[in-house]
């Protein structure tokens, strides 16, 4: 099964030892928050306790709609925050996360918030909330791992996009192999589409440098400012060709999959940004190597055969009430004292 790659360089929880870059996604609340679609609250609440478990991180509460999980501090973040927020008195500081989820319909929200805190000599608690963009990248990483996907709405302006499905292709170059996309779809009126890029093209470049795996690819596309000139290098009928145009940002989210349309082994997260940019859940399919199933239509031969078999159902399963009402008349009927 192919993997469809979704929100690229995500790194662990270590908001004051991360690298500074920007929000990833960027969600109609500005919060860093997520959505469990078609799952009931327990289930979501459960979700996020084990997800912190498999991080190795401890779960220090948890009841129907919230999560409390401790994430272990490395020396150096643990002594960057103790200055931050303490002094040479107070204990070693502690880092958490909360997710509150609340259910909306068939679906569940979880929304995330991440602080970390020390006692001072005395007695008196001392908070830092994490609220950089870094902590917000994370927290919708997490989340995506806990089973989330993107609340609808959700935009993109961090990173390129092609609109592009692709299957790796290599070739002898010299003493090398030489690494390509063959193109199973280009989207229609996608950033690769204007520029010229078809279907059955192999994309060898962008912005004139190589790339080794899907990983690179999605590397060179997260480099890529939106807005900037971009050029992408394809082979087509053994022709090198080249074709220039301006970055732009993935589609925004504009559905929720159902857990159903979610191949084993795949996140909702990553089949959720496949159909919005390949332009739906069946280009999603396509691009996880999902065949999509076509149903014979029912013949009118079959069909009286169906309704045959649910009335002869019927009928056996009224027979059976009948015969039961029968006998409880029967037992609930005044015994003859003439015949004691």
């Amino acid at each position: 099964m192919k993997k469809i790659v979704a929100i690229a360089c995500l790194l662990s929880v270590i908001p004051l030892a991360a690298v500074a870059r920007e929000k990833e996604a960027n969600t109609p609340s500005g919060r860093a928050e997520m959505v469990f679609a078609a799952m009931p609250l327990d289930q979501a609440v459960a979700k996020v306790s084990s997800a912190c478990m498999d991080r190795g991180w401890m779960v220090t509460n948890q009841i129907n709609n919230q999560v409390v999980c401790e994430v272990p501090m490395g020396v150096w973040q643990s002594a960057l925050t103790q200055l931050a927020i303490g002094n040479s008195y107070s204990i070693p500081p502690k880092q958490f996360v909360r997710v509150s989820l609340a259910q909306m319909g068939e679906h569940t929200r979880a929304q995330t918030q991440v602080w970390a805190e020390t006692q001072m000599a005395f007695g008196q608690m001392q908070h830092h909330q994490y609220q950089d963009d870094n902590t917000y990248n994370n927290m919708l990483t997490f989340l995506g791992e806990a089973g989330a996907q993107l609340p609808i709405g959700t935009t993109f302006t961090a990173h390129a996009y092609l609109g592009i499905n692709g299957e790796a292709t290599t070739w002898p170059n010299g003493r090398r192999s030489q690494y390509g996309q063959t193109l199973k779809r280009v989207m229609e009126g996608a950033p690769a589409h204007a520029m010229g890029v078809r279907t059955g093209d192999v994309l060898t470049k962008v912005n004139n440098r190589t790339f080794r795996d899907e990983a690179g690819l999605a590397a060179l596309l997260n480099r890529q400012r939106i807005g900037q000139p971009i050029t992408v290098t394809v082979m087509r009928n053994g022709e090198e060709l080249t074709f220039n145009g301006t970055a732009k940002g993935r589609p925004a989210i504009n559905m929720l999959v159902r857990p159903t349309d979610v191949p084993e082994g795949q996140r909702p997260l990553a089949m959720q940004i496949a159909a919005a940019h390949l332009g739906g859940i069946e280009g999603a399919r396509e691009a996880a190597g999902i065949a999509q199933v076509v149903e014979k239509p029912e013949t009118d031969l079959e069909r009286m055969r169906r309704e045959a078999a649910e009335a002869q159902a019927r009928l056996a399963a009224a027979e059976a009430e009948a015969a039961k009402t029968e006998t409880r008349t029967e037992e609930d009927a005044p015994t003859d004292p003439a015949r004691n």
